[in-house]
């Protein structure tokens, strides 16, 4: 849980990072990340609650 955690925490970090450059994509390759980026931050959303769930 906690790599789960940690992997997504540094997808949305780098994203914060990178989001200068992707002003510059196609509008499909935008929405593909900004896909992702909701996945991740789904991601650990979810593996936060589920640490909270095991008490930890």
């Amino acid at each position: 849980m906690s790599h789960l955690r940690g992997n997504s925490f540094l997808g949305v970090f780098a994203y914060s990072y990178l989001k200068d450059y992707f002003v510059g994509l196609p509008e499909s390759e935008k929405q593909i990340i900004e896909t992702n980026l909701q996945w991740l931050v789904s991601l650990r959303k979810a593996a936060i609650d589920e640490a909270i769930r095991r008490g930890k």
